[in-house]
């Protein structure tokens, strides 16, 4: 159990970071002059792969870079994004009449880490194994 609250603390701790540097990210782009959309999807891209590395690395403590296992990874961390993504719109579309949009989308972030960080343990980034996991 003390293992897991570690890997847990990591997780929240990584994610936090990701924010952080997001949030920064935007403020230097906008301060250098750029839209709003583009500094978002430059801090996007960078959050993506900097947490996607600390938690695959740090977290979960997968070290593999086998080429075969690294893609499937990432691919799999991609759908998951993508996965999240559209929830958190329908979500969105079916709440906002009811709850302030934030309220929203802080409920649906909490359920995202929740089950990101089970599918992350569990199968993108399961410990001890070099094999693609089984769907």
């Amino acid at each position: 159990m003390k293992k897991n609250r570690r890997s847990i603390v990591r997780y929240v701790a990584i994610g936090s970071f990701g924010f952080a540097v997001e949030f920064a990210v935007i403020l230097v782009a906008e301060t250098l002059g750029a839209p709003g959309t583009i500094a978002v999807a430059i801090s996007f891209v960078i959050g993506f792969i900097m947490t996607f590395l600390l938690q695959k690395i740090i977290t979960f403590q997968n070290k593999s870079f086998k080429q075969k296992l690294f893609l499937w990874q990432i691919i799999a961390y991609s759908l998951l994004v993508g996965w999240n993504f559209i929830f958190t719109i329908v979500v969105t579309a079916l709440l906002e009449s009811f709850l302030p949009v934030v309220l929203i989308r802080a409920i649906a972030l909490a359920i995202t880490v929740l089950w990101n960080y089970y599918i992350y343990k569990n199968w993108i980034f399961k410990k001890h194994t070099d094999e693609i996991p089984q769907i």
